[in-house]
């Protein structure tokens, strides 16, 4: 079984499947598929938005241009960093934008220079060596899609952390 945490803060969350698909063993063996359940629930998480006990991952989740300008240019700075110190304080972080590149980069009337605040936001995430996820969400099929990814993630990141080490190569 696949158990992923959701954040209670989290407004809209990705929508995770009842149950995932997956390759069973390593892609270079004989593989088999198998159906693993998913089980999800809501609690505070300290750090992130998406998290699962049998994967060292977190995923916070920033869904607009409009936010990251907020969290990169404005007075929401500095809670903004700490927030990234700490998800760059787990063993592996992601970021999860929400969008498209298209998105981040058209100019608004809020955001009449989108490309500064997406420098500032990109500067910061890579100080602190977090991997950056960009997905639209949109639609409820986007969100599911994207629910099913980092599912995925979660599923395979607990396989390879949990498979016994590798020989070395002589």
């Amino acid at each position: 079984m696949l158990s992923i945490s959701v954040d209670t803060r989290e407004k809209r969350p990705l929508v995770f499947p009842a149950h995932l698909p997956v390759l069973q063993g390593h892609p270079s063996c004989r593989h088999s598929t198998r159906i693993v359940p998913v089980a999800v629930d809501r609690r505070t998480l300290e750090t992130g938005d998406y998290a699962s006990t049998s994967s060292p991952i977190v995923v916070e989740r920033k869904g607009s241009l409009q936010e990251i300008q907020e969290n990169c240019l404005g007075t929401d700075r500095p809670r903004f960093l700490r927030a990234l110190d700490r998800l760059a304080s787990t063993p592996h972080p992601i970021l999860l934008l929400e969008g498209t590149p298209a998105d981040l980069l058209t100019s608004t009337q809020r955001t009449p220079n989108p490309h500064f605040a997406v420098d500032a936001f990109l500067r910061d995430v890579y100080e602190r060596g977090i991997r950056l996820l960009i997905l639209p969400t949109k639609t409820l099929e986007q969100r599911r899609a994207a629910g099913e990814l980092v599912a995925r993630i979660f599923w395979n990141s607990s396989a390879v952390h949990s498979a016994p080490p590798k020989e070395p190569v002589a």
